[in-house]
């Protein structure tokens, strides 16, 4: 399965823009997709709590990094929606 596959499973939390760019109602482990204006699914992250998120930007490359939860709600001009998976 795949970040698109997964995208569209799981319990809705929100795609709010400003209520994800806040981190509003959102719990450690809950997973963020993203996408660019038109494209499918590409990205995905976990909520790690305190505004900030946990990914890997090239598997091949390098390993996890935590970021600010803000940084990447700026970056991705497209869709966003926040799953919990139980």
């Amino acid at each position: 399965r795949n970040q698109a596959d997964t995208a569209h499973v799981g319990t809705d939390v929100t795609t709010d823009r400003a209520a994800i760019r806040a981190g509003t109602g959102m719990e450690r482990g809950d997973l963020i997709f993203y996408a660019h204006a038109g494209a499918a699914w590409s990205h995905v992250e976990m909520y790690a709590g305190g505004g900030q998120v946990v990914g890997i930007s090239n598997p091949s490359q390098d390993g996890p990094r935590t970021q600010a939860l803000t940084s990447q709600v700026d970056y991705f001009d497209g869709r966003l929606k926040v799953k919990r998976y139980v």
